[in-house]
């Protein structure tokens, strides 16, 4: 009699199969590293870990389709390090070749963005993206604790390098002013292992950035932003500065300050023996004599300096969604006499091995190769590019849905700009998006649960882009013509 009431109605249904698939390795190419030998080539795509030999030979994985591996590299003669968040937060794990196992280490402090190990191994270096610098003890294996070294207001600190007896590390640290070069200003500082002391290198007001310490640590090198030489503008009247990158060198000792200048080692007394105190690092610095450029990635290959020098040119060919990376001239660098010879064209960045003997580098077009450095400077080798297809990259799609998922709850818990709202207003839209996880049935839908995600925090410039959306031919019927 117009009652009204709730029918309950249950569809029984499966979700769409999702069957494994395999995908082209080299169009998810992350990032690389050599071993020390530069015989051993470690690399990650779409999140999963490989290592094997540059030409040929076995392929071993690290992780899967339910996990993120990165900075993949080698910290033994058969372990090798990385980070995963497979447990939930981002973590460092040691794998053994010989043994099959990983050793976590717990860090749990927010996106790792940067991160080195010695020489020997036995010592981690990482920032993350809340503005601290770490120092990681892995000789303790899964008993290592992080300990702080240093803190930044500005932003993360990158670039670190540590030395070769693994005393000392060197690192970009971001400044909260402005500076005369290209974006925020950041300087060049120094942590002592043994003492736990910081020190800067270098002044404020410019940009410092890839400082690397010298094959036996004497040496600190870097780049910075401060060649202020202007050049005319053709078509306005006007000056610009779109050369302004110098080669800086920092001796460590009395006897590295000698050679830098010249002089006799006959001059170094028994007083002026060890290395100088860090703090007085920031007094003793001198640009090399190799003329302005717009320089990047600075590396060691014995004495010499490897560095990329970019061209001048307009950047509309790389703008938004363009896949071509951006390239220079790869040159070879004597510290001593600022001689200058090119390796390379083409090179849109490097790693080079532990011992300095070869390099592994990528193209504009994301090709990847392998080069002897002695071989390649008499002739007697090309450089051999590095086949793609060896790789077996399977995607199984619900666990990487879920790592995904998992992986952009944390970029919003570690960068929304209120941390009150994060935990007061919005902790009811992490439970329910979480709910709805396990209904999705198609990338598509996970794209569709993404931006509804986000769009709960109501913050502009927070996208969900890209991404293997299904795609399908269109086969359009004929239509009757009349004359």
């Amino acid at each position: 009699k117009g009652d009204s009431r709730k029918l309950d109605i249950k569809i029984l249904s499966a979700p769409a199969a999702l069957p494994d698939r395999f995908v082209d390795a080299q169009k998810y190419f992350e990032d690389y590293s050599l071993d020390r030998s530069g015989k051993t080539i470690s690399l990650v795509s779409r999140g999963v870990g490989f290592i094997t030999t540059f030409k040929n030979g076995a392929v071993l994985e690290v992780g899967g389709s339910g996990e993120h591996v990165r900075f993949h590299t080698q910290v033994g003669e058969t372990q090798f390090l990385y980070v995963s968040e497979k447990e939930g937060e981002e973590d460092i794990y040691i794998r053994d070749l010989g043994e099959g196992q990983a050793t976590r280490i717990p860090v749990g402090r927010g996106i790792i963005e940067s991160l080195a190990v010695s020489r020997e191994g036995n010592l981690a270096m990482f920032s993350n993206n809340r503005g601290d610098l770490f120092s990681l003890d892995l000789s303790k294996g899964g008993k290592a604790v992080p300990e702080v070294a240093d803190s930044s207001e500005a932003g993360i600190i990158s670039e670190i390098g540590i030395s070769p007896d693994g005393k000392y590390a060197l690192y970009s640290f971001p400044e909260l002013h402005q500076s005369l070069g290209r974006g925020p200003a950041s300087i060049i500082k120094i942590y002592s292992s043994e003492s736990r002391k910081t020190a800067r290198i270098t002044e404020s007001g410019s940009t410092d950035f890839s400082p690397v310490f010298s094959s036996d640590g004497n040496f600190i090198y870097f780049l910075s932003t401060r060649s202020l030489d202007p050049v005319s503008d053709n078509i306005v009247f006007d000056l610009s500065f779109p050369v302004t990158t110098l080669i800086t060198a920092v001796p460590m000792n009395f006897k590295a300050s000698l050679k830098l200048e010249n002089l006799p080692e006959a001059f170094v007394g028994k007083n002026e023996e060890g290395d100088y105190p860090i703090e007085s690092l920031i007094e003793r610095q001198k640009v090399l004599s190799v003329k302005a450029a717009d320089y990047d990635v600075l590396r060691l290959a014995g004495e010499d300096l490897l560095v990329i020098d970019f061209p001048i040119e307009g950047m509309s060919k790389y703008y938004l969604f363009s896949k071509l990376l951006r390239s220079g001239k790869l040159l070879k660098v004597n510290p001593f006499t600022g001689e200058a010879s090119a390796i390379r064209e083409s090179v849109a960045d490097y790693r080079i091995s532990g011992d300095g003997s070869a390099i592994a580098f990528r193209d504009a077009e994301s090709n990847l190769f392998h080069m002897d450095l002695a071989k390649a400077q008499n002739g007697s080798q090309k450089d051999q590019k590095f086949d793609f297809k060896r790789l077996k990259l399977r995607v199984q799609a619900d666990l990487e849905w879920n790592q995904m998922y998992g992986e952009a709850k944390r970029l919003v818990r570690e960068n929304y700009w209120s941390e009150n709202k994060l935990k007061n207003d919005f902790s009811q839209a992490f439970r329910k998006y979480d709910e709805l996880l396990g209904s999705v049935s198609t990338r598509f839908e996970l794209s569709d649960l993404m931006r509804e995600f986000q769009g709960e925090f109501r913050t502009s410039h927070s996208y969900e882009i890209g991404g293997d959306l299904s795609s399908s031919t269109s086969y359009p019927v004929g239509r009757l013509g009349l004359d």
